[in-house]
């Protein structure tokens, strides 16, 4: 199983689907910015790991967190 990479679709436990807008690393995480692909767009920013050779993702709900990551993308995106 691979992680996600910038482009790909994926499927949340809330059965709505979400593209991959962007990927970094911070903190020894790997994580993914995700936008809906149906409106009211949604954003969600979620870790993403290999366990027992399937793809997990933890969506991010600490609103610090939250805010770290955004700016983090931000800059990633800007470069």
């Amino acid at each position: 199983m691979e992680k996600l990479v910038k482009g790909e679709a994926c499927e949340l436990d809330n059965g709505k689907n979400y593209i991959v807008y962007s990927q970094v690393e911070y903190n020894g995480n790997d994580y993914v910015f995700l936008i809906s692909n149906f409106t009211p767009v949604e954003i969600r920013f979620a870790k993403q790991y290999i366990e027992a050779d399937e793809l997990k993702l933890e969506l991010v709900t600490d609103p610090e967190e939250k805010q770290t990551l955004l700016a983090i993308f931000n800059e990633k995106n800007n470069e």
